[in-house]
């Protein structure tokens, strides 16, 4: 498993640009995605809406 997940990053970060989370480190061999059942499992998900 890789130490960042994207999906968390960018609902914590919504106004971050592509370039806005390269320039904070995050790149495709320290960032994943998780299983959907994983995610439906984070509180973090719960609380938003669109999910």
């Amino acid at each position: 498993m890789k130490e960042n997940d994207i999906i968390l990053n960018m609902l914590a970060n919504p106004k971050f640009t592509l370039e806005d989370f390269q320039a904070v480190g995050l790149n495709s061999d320290n960032t994943g995605l998780q299983s959907e059942d994983k995610y439906l499992q984070s509180d973090k998900i719960k609380s938003v809406s669109a999910f």
